[in-house]
C-alpha cells in the first residue's frame, strides 16, 4: 500500500513539473523557431572528416532532447538533424534512419560520403 501511493505522488509530482515546463517561456517557442536553432546546433564538417567530429551524433543536438518533451518532440521530429549517417557507428543507425523519415540521407561508409 505505501508503495502504491508513493508511485502515485511520484506521478502527480510528474505532471505537475511538466504542466510547470510547458508554462516557461523556452518552452513555448514554436516548433519552426526551434529547429531552425537546433541546425546551429550542427557542427560545421571538416573537409573529408566525420561531421560529428568522431562521434555519431552531435553531442549539442543529443543534449537538446533532453531538455524537455517540447524539445524532444520538436528536435526528434526535425529530419534535417538525423539524415546524416555514419555507419561507422552502427549503433544508432537504425534509429537516424526513422527519425530522418523521408529525408534525403548522406551516407558515410569508409572515407567517402554518398548521397
Amino acid at each position: 500500500i505505501i508503495t502504491s501511493r508513493s508511485h502515485q505522488l511520484e506521478n502527480e509530482i510528474r505532471v505537475l513539473r511538466g504542466h510547470h515546463n510547458a508554462a516557461t517561456p523556452v518552452c513555448r517557442l514554436p516548433p519552426e523557431m526551434l529547429s531552425t536553432i537546433f541546425q546551429h546546433l550542427l557542427p560545421e564538417p571538416a573537409q573529408g572528416s566525420s561531421p560529428y567530429g568522431g562521434t555519431k551524433l552531435p553531442p549539442d543536438v543529443v543534449r537538446a532532447t533532453h531538455v524537455c518533451r517540447h524539445w524532444r518532440c520538436v528536435a526528434l521530429s526535425c529530419t534535417s538533424l538525423w539524415d546524416n549517417l555514419d555507419f561507422e557507428f552502427p549503433q544508432l543507425t537504425d534509429a537516424m534512419i526513422d527519425r530522418s523519415d523521408a529525408a534525403l540521407l548522406e551516407i558515410k561508409y569508409g572515407n567517402s560520403p554518398s548521397t
